[in-house]
């Protein structure tokens, strides 16, 4: 009996443990609980686990029934990003060391695939999941850098069809950037505690070769979703010039909704809608928008805000003149 009373009173007084078991939501990784993947990516010891060319992810996960729901998606859980900068002075150093010349990286360098295949030796061509410059950055011990510490899931959409009911689904998660390719210029997979018997993690070499992963499990998931889902809400309430960082502007949101997981800014120029820096995770909701890098013209900015669910709503536009 007390033990029932004591179950009951954690229960009710524990409304964020009931929350992360979103209804309409079937999440399958090799551990439970997307929250369980607390290892690497966070800070401390990377385990060596960077995501890159020479390095390819597999985790193999069980048939998935998707009976009931509408749509799919394939994700990871990433942090430990680097800066442009920090990848440039690397690159430099590494082809100096090897007498190369230096690669010139595109403004948005190490964009993150992910892809499920029924096969270890079928590598699909995957889909983007994540840029680097979205994922949560590393720091440095001698600058100051916002936007620093932690890791967060990523998903991106893939086609239920290709979810497995009586095989296994085998998901990729890989970079095709060979010049980014250590842990000191790309970013980190985080990983939770299993069992040191399990073998249905792999690293696939650009060779070929195939290594087993035992004991740490890899945040790698898939996720379905039930057609009938929440929406959230979000609107600028205030947007205003920054009162100490030049050229920026501060964005104040009103977001509400169940199990928000992250909002960002877009921005257009006439030619569609792209994100512009970093996501914020947690509450209060409010971003810092800066220009510095834009050219004189007409834009129009706006605020977006995503759920569990995979749902995405967008605020009213704002429109901004630069001179």
């Amino acid at each position: 009996m007390i033990m029932k009373m004591i179950i009951a009173f954690i229960l009710l007084f524990t409304p964020a443990v009931i929350s992360l078991a979103a209804e309409g939501v079937k999440f399958v990784g090799e551990l439970p609980a997307p929250g369980e993947y607390s290892l690497f990516a966070g800070g401390g010891w990377d385990g060596n686990w960077y995501v890159g060319y020479t390095q390819k992810w597999v985790a193999v996960l069980p048939p998935v029934d998707t009976q009931g729901y509408e749509r799919a998606f394939a994700g990871a859980c990433l942090g430990r990003a680097k800066t442009l900068g920090q990848m440039r002075e690397v690159i430099k150093i590494m082809a100096e060391e090897e007498e190369l010349s230096v690669p010139e990286l595109p403004e948005r360098p190490g964009r993150i695939k992910i892809g499920v295949s029924n096969s270890i030796d079928n590598i699909p061509s995957g889909s983007l999941l994540a840029a680097t410059d979205e994922i949560p950055l590393e720091g440095s011990p001698v600058e100051a850098w916002r936007d620093v510490g932690g890791s967060r899931w990523f998903f991106t959409e893939i086609d239920i069809n290709d979810i497995s009911s009586a095989a296994e689904n085998l998901v990729f998660l890989f970079r095709n950037d060979r010049f980014l390719d250590t842990t000191a210029v790309a970013p980190i997979l985080a990983a939770g505690i299993g069992s040191g018997e399990d073998e249905n993690t792999y690293i696939i070499k650009d060779n070929g070769e195939k290594s087993v992963i035992r004991y740490f499990k890899p945040a790698i998931a898939i996720k379905l979703v039930e057609a009938d889902s929440p929406e959230p809400f979000i609107e600028i309430s205030e947007f205003k010039r920054h009162p100490h960082i030049a050229a920026a502007h501060s964005v104040i949101t009103d977001v509400r909704g169940e199990n928000i997981t992250r909002v960002w800014l877009e921005i257009d120029d006439g030619s569609g809608w792209r994100k512009t820096g970093h996501p914020q995770q947690n509450p209060p909701y409010d971003l810092i928008f800066e220009n510095s890098h834009l050219n004189p013209g007409n834009y129009k900015i706006r605020a977006a805000a995503g759920n569990w669910w995979e749902n995405v709503s967008y605020s009213q536009e704002i429109e901004l003149t630069i001179d």
